[in-house]
């Protein structure tokens, strides 16, 4: 920004003095009666207003992106994150269309993480067609669709936390712990570790089941409010007990579905579709209130 609006420069200001100059006293030795000068500059830094639009600000971004280039010898992409923030028309059209001309001059492939809820979104993708295709990004496949771990994802997520968290206090078993509740979705892994983190560094907790299980309610409580409908509920009761995973994909309701967040997308050898563990916990708890609170044969409440 200072670049941009301002820039520093120099004013240098020299002052001379000229006279007569002579060398020993009574007796003259030397003498000069002109030519003799005596110098003193002083320099003055300043700033002043630029004329320089944002054609010039592209420009130098891409210098540095050349240099970075040369300097490290590596390919350089430009990622774009928390675009989460996208919520309408009007969004779109700030985040994507009134800057395609300046996001196609940078000198480098943008990236933007679009999370896997709007990618299914006809907005955002109105947005993204000065750029081409736009993808939705899966979750990590942790889980096989028959439901048997899948060891190279899990070691791909947990080196991801591994990296994200330099200090880690979270167990190996209880790491796999909150690879399974986040159902591959990397940001609610990320959440729920470093939520355990601050609890474990600030309130001197012990990382345990426990504790995990404290933090994943925090996630299950968010679900509350992702069913704002009758209709979705009716949606997840259905979907919760099926046994066929492939109800969700040929449901009518699947972009709602991905956009909520309630269902999430597998793209290993086959695509599949499969709820967030959040959501399917969720209705496991509704639904065991709901048995509890049954009455009897005698009258009162089970």
């Amino acid at each position: 920004k200072s670049w941009f609006f301002k820039e520093e420069f120099s004013i240098d200001s020299e002052e001379a003095e000229e006279g007569a100059a002579e060398l020993g006293g009574s007796l003259k030795v030397m003498k000069a009666s002109k030519g003799v000068k005596h110098s003193h500059k002083e320099s003055q830094k300043r700033t002043r207003e630029t004329n320089r639009d944002f054609d010039d600000l592209v420009d130098r971004f891409n210098i540095f992106i050349n240099a970075v280039r040369k300097t490290s010898k590596k390919k350089v992409v430009i990622v774009v994150d928390d675009i989460d923030k996208i919520q309408n028309m009007d969004s779109v059209e700030s985040a994507f269309i009134h800057s395609a001309h300046v996001i196609n001059r940078i000198d480098a492939p943008c990236v933007f993480t679009v999370p896997i809820t709007y990618a299914t979104s006809s907005i955002v993708r109105m947005g993204a067609l000065p750029y081409g295709e736009i993808y939705r990004v899966p979750a990590v496949e942790v889980l096989f669709e028959s439901g048997q771990d899948n060891n190279q994802a899990f070691a791909f997520m947990r080196e991801v936390l591994k990296r994200r968290m330099p200090s880690n206090p979270i167990p190996p078993q209880v790491l796999d712990q909150i690879i399974r509740c986040s159902g591959g979705v990397i940001v609610d892994a990320l959440r729920i570790a470093r939520n355990i983190c601050k609890r474990n560094f600030l309130d001197q907790k012990d990382v345990d089941d426990a504790l995990l299980k404290e933090e994943f309610q925090k996630l299950v409580d968010d679900y509350v409010f992702v069913f704002d409908t009758p209709e979705l509920w009716k949606k997840l009761e259905g979907l919760c007990t099926t046994s066929s995973k492939s109800a969700i994909m040929t449901d009518a309701a699947l972009p709602q579905l991905l956009y909520k967040m309630i269902a999430i997308e597998y793209r290993g050898k086959n695509l599949w579709f499969d709820l967030h563990p959040a959501a399917r916990e969720l209705y496991r708890q509704k639904v065991t209130v709901i048995q509890q609170c049954k009455p009897t044969r005698s009258g009162g409440a089970s």
